[in-house]
C-alpha cells in the first residue's frame, strides 16, 4: 500500500496560517519543510500540543436538561433543535482537534504520523460516542445515521496507522491501543469501513485479518 498517498487523501486540509496563529509550533516549523533538520522536532512539538488539546477537550453532548427518555418516547422539536446545536458544536470541536493532528502528518515523520493518525481516530470515536448518547436521549433516528460514518473515519485511521507501523517495524504503545480498538468492531464492520475508504483512495488495501494481529 502506498502509505504516503493514503495519508494525503485522509487530509482534512488544515491551514498553516491557523497553526501559526495558535502559536503551537516553534517559529522554525512554519512553513512546513520536510527536509529541515528540525523536522522531527517540529512534528513532535505539534503532536504533543495536539495531544494535550485532545486530552483536555470535552466532546460530550450535554443531555442533562432532558434525561433519558424510556422506551419509544421522543423529545419535543424545540429540545431536538437544541440537541442538534450541541452535536454540531461537538463536531466542530472534533474537527479542530483532528486538524491539529493533521499538521503533524504534514511533516511525514513516520512515528509521529502514526501517532497522529491514532489521535485522530480517538477523537472521532469520542465524537461518535457523544452522538450516540444524544440519539438515546432524543429518540430521533436522525442522530443514528451520523454515527457509522464517523466511526468509519476512526477505523480507516487506525488501520492506516497499524499498517504503517507494521511496514516500518515501528512498535509503539499507541499502535497496540489501535489494534485493540479495531478488535472492538466486527469483522464485517471493519471490512465495510475499509471498503468505504477504498472508494475514496484506490491505494487503500482491502481489510485483512492481519490488520488485527499484534506484531
Amino acid at each position: 500500500m502506498r502509505v504516503g498517498i493514503a495519508i494525503v487523501l485522509l487530509t482534512l486540509g488544515a491551514s498553516i496560517a491557523h497553526a501559526q496563529d495558535a502559536g503551537l509550533p516553534p517559529p522554525s516549523c512554519v512553513p512546513v519543510d520536510r527536509r529541515s533538520a528540525d523536522a522531527d522536532r517540529c512534528a513532535e512539538a505539534l503532536f504533543r500540543a495536539a495531544d494535550a488539546d485532545a486530552s483536555a477537550a470535552d466532546l460530550s453532548v450535554d443531555v442533562t436538561p432532558w434525561g433519558f427518555y424510556p422506551g419509544p418516547a421522543r423529545l419535543p422539536d424545540s429540545a431536538i433543535t437544541q440537541l442538534i446545536g450541541r452535536v454540531q458544536a461537538a463536531s466542530a470541536h472534533a474537527q479542530r482537534l483532528a486538524q491539529s493532528y493533521q499538521r503533524v502528518i504534514e511533516w511525514t515523520r513516520a512515528s509521529w504520523t502514526i501517532q497522529a493518525l491514532i489521535g485522530q481516530a480517538c477523537v472521532y470515536e469520542r465524537l461518535a460516542a457523544a452522538i450516540r448518547g444524544a440519539s438515546l436521549v432524543s429518540g430521533n433516528d436522525a442522530f443514528d445515521v451520523q454515527i457509522a460514518p464517523i466511526e468509519c473515519l476512526a477505523v480507516a485511521r487506525y488501520v492506516l496507522a497499524v499498517r504503517g507501523a507494521r511496514a516500518g517495524g515501528i512498535r509503539l504503545p499507541a499502535v497496540t491501543t489501535a489494534i485493540a480498538q479495531l478488535g472492538r468492531y466486527s469483522t464485517d464492520r471493519l471490512s465495510r469501513c475499509v471498503a468505504d475508504q477504498q472508494r475514496r483512495d484506490s491505494s487503500f488495501a482491502p481489510f485483512s485479518p492481519l490488520d488485527l494481529e499484534p506484531f
